[in-house]
This record gives structure tokens, sequence and C-alpha cells, in this order.
């Protein structure tokens, strides 16, 4: 009984680990894309620019 009991430890802690480290290396994949996008002016999304009007269009209203 005590064997069983190790092995089932020994599962959830692999299968734990194994989570953890998914979601790890998905916090570091996200935390770099967002610093690329913040830190790259002519990357493929503008946020600041969004829906907005270009100001040449703003300053001939």
């Amino acid at each position: 009984m005590n064997i069983s009991a190790d092995l089932f430890d020994k599962e959830d802690e692999s299968f734990t680990n194994t989570t953890l480290r998914l979601l790890h290396g998905h916090l570091i994949a996200s935390s770099a894309y967002l610093l690329l996008l913040t830190c790259n002016p002519n990357g493929a999304e503008k946020p600041s620019h969004s829906g907005a009007s270009p100001p040449s269009m703003i300053q001939k209203n």
C-alpha cells in the first residue's frame, strides 16, 4: 500500500511540474512578445493609433 501511494505522489508531482513548466514557458513567451511590441515602433500592431484618425485628417477639419 505504501508503494502505490508513493507511485501516485510521483505521478502527481511530475504532472504538476510539467504543467508549471508549460505555464512558465507561455509566460516568458508572452512577456517577450509584449516587450517586442512596446520597444518596436514599426511593429505590425500600433495600439496607440488603433481606431483613431491620423493627425492630418484632424487638422484639415
